[in-house]
């Protein structure tokens, strides 16, 4: 992951139905970010597009 001076946040698509590798994905991208900003937290809020969400 590549992280540019300035950006604050990251946006992580993930499969809305946790399908997957989800956990990993997530971990590692939060591992990742952490480096730069340790007290990082995340959100995670997984919708379904056909359910209007």
């Amino acid at each position: 992951m590549s992280i540019k001076k300035g950006i604050q946040q990251i946006y992580l698509k993930i499969d809305s139905t946790m399908r997957g590798s989800v956990q990993h994905q997530i971990k590692g991208a939060l591992t990742a970010w952490t480096t730069r900003y340790p007290n990082a937290k995340a959100i995670i809020c997984p919708a379904y597009p056909d359910m209007g969400g």
